[in-house]
């Protein structure tokens, strides 16, 4: 009879323990997928700026941008929307001109425009 106990605790346990491997596993991929996805994204769009004249556009595709990719240089922020400075010289620290390319991010971190400025 105590076996019958144990044998439900250990059940139980398990139970548990396989939902916690399953359910951060998935959101472990979730987010290394994500990632690669925006550092392709990014160089591509760091691309097509490099190749803009100044006060043209560029259509973007609405993406989320993290600060972990080296080839940003952020610059500023507001309430409502987020600006940031992609610079063809990664590693510089200079001021916006016609070597950086402008990019908006809605209020939810959508990219929602690029041109160069």
């Amino acid at each position: 009879m105590d076996y019958q106990k144990y044998l439900r605790v250990a059940v139980f346990i398990g139970c548990i323990v396989f939902l916690y491997i399953l359910v951060f596993n998935y959101g472990s991929v979730e987010v290394v997928n994500t990632s690669n996805t925006e550092e392709l994204y990014l160089s591509e769009l760091v691309e097509q700026c490099n190749s803009l004249k100044r006060g043209s556009s560029l259509n973007v595709v609405q993406s989320k941008i993290t600060a972990r990719n080296k080839e940003l240089t952020f610059r500023g922020d507001s309430q409502t929307q987020v600006i940031y400075w992609i610079s063809k010289k990664p590693d510089s620290d200079v001021k916006p001109d016609d070597s950086f390319c402008y990019v908006e991010f809605d209020s939810e971190g959508r990219l929602t425009e690029a041109k160069m400025k």
